[in-house]
């Protein structure tokens, strides 16, 4: 097997795989425009990392994603190690149908019962399964896409999150070092974007800088080593309960790491009654459907929010 290659002898290859390349991503975040643009899209074979604090909105962050990829018709295995099977389900429908969790939650069922019908109806072409039991061990995973038909394997295997791999005292951050390197390397084996969540330490909560920082994923630095992209969310409200009333739902997502692309940040709106995710111009999108490429590019350098405009 030849091991070392000459520039040369790589650039046919190298040549047709650049051709190849789509004018838009395969795995696309379609409600996060601006950040799917800044990542371009997930990657196959690739790790991805959201991390944030505890109750900071990950779970349903990753929802969302999951939800996007699936409608576009991608298989999309998403492994809770915390939640329910139904409880994913109902936040999905929240979701989706923009209905709020404090109804489901009073027995308001009966007023959202049209949404929850057309809601079937449209689930019953997404590609999107739940387990809350595989996944407790990076073995359960390989061993059950290995025997699954290529046809069902998945595109997107989501986990839901690193910590709550448990291990016996010393050993703990042992299995979940591995387990990281393992779930790395099945990305590339059965060729699926792998997304893991991870939790930020609490302590991180105290210091000056509020927003989270790529050395605060908890438990350990395998994270940041094996990820391709990192990115940070950051919700101010929770950290700052006092904060203005108009801006609780402001969204901070720092693209942390990204092995071949863009870093930076971007900004989301946040309602949580939903577990939803807005792009900032679906908020004014009248304002900029009017504004020409040129303020489009200033908008994303701004967060995508409207800073001003002259009439």
């Amino acid at each position: 097997m030849q091991l070392i290659y000459s520039v040369n002898e790589l650039t046919a290859n190298l040549g047709d795989e650049l051709q190849g390349r789509a004018t838009k991503p395969e795995l696309e975040i379609t409600s996060m425009p601006q950040l799917n643009r800044k990542i371009w899209g997930i990657r196959r074979g690739k790790l991805t990392i959201f991390a944030a604090r505890t109750s900071h909105g990950k779970t349903s962050f990753a929802m969302q994603v999951s939800k996007d990829l699936a409608m576009a018709g991608h298989k999309v295995l998403f492994l809770s190690l915390e939640m329910s099977n139904k409880d994913m389900a109902e936040r999905l429908f929240c979701n989706m149908k923009e209905v709020s969790n404090e109804d489901l939650q009073q027995g308001k069922f009966k007023d959202h019962r049209e949404k929850y019908l057309e809601w079937s109806k449209e689930i019953s072409r997404m590609n999107l399964a739940f387990s809350d039991c595989l996944g407790r061990t990076w073995v359960d995973i390989d061993n059950t896409i290995s025997k699954m038909r290529q046809e069902f394997k998945p595109d997107v295997v989501v986990l839901d999150y690193i910590q709550a791999i448990k291990g016996m005292g010393t050993m703990e951050r042992g299995m979940i070092e591995e387990y990281i390197k393992k779930f790395r390397e099945m990305a590339v084996k059965h060729n699926y974007a792998g997304i893991m969540l991870s939790q930020i330490n609490r302590s991180s909560e105290s210091g000056k800088e509020k927003r989270p920082q790529l050395h605060q994923l908890k438990g350990t630095g395998f994270l940041e080593e094996h990820a391709d992209v990192v990115i940070l969310l950051h919700w101010p409200y929770k950290s700052d309960p006092e904060m203005r009333k108009e801006e609780h739902n402001k969204y901070f997502l720092e693209i942390a790491k990204n092995r071949n692309g863009r870093t930076g940040h971007t900004m989301l709106f946040y309602h949580p009654q939903f577990y939803l995710f807005c792009d900032p111009r679906k908020n004014s999108k009248e304002q900029v459907e009017g504004l020409s490429d040129d303020h489009k590019n200033v908008m994303d350098m701004f967060d995508g929010t409207l800073v001003g405009r002259q009439e």
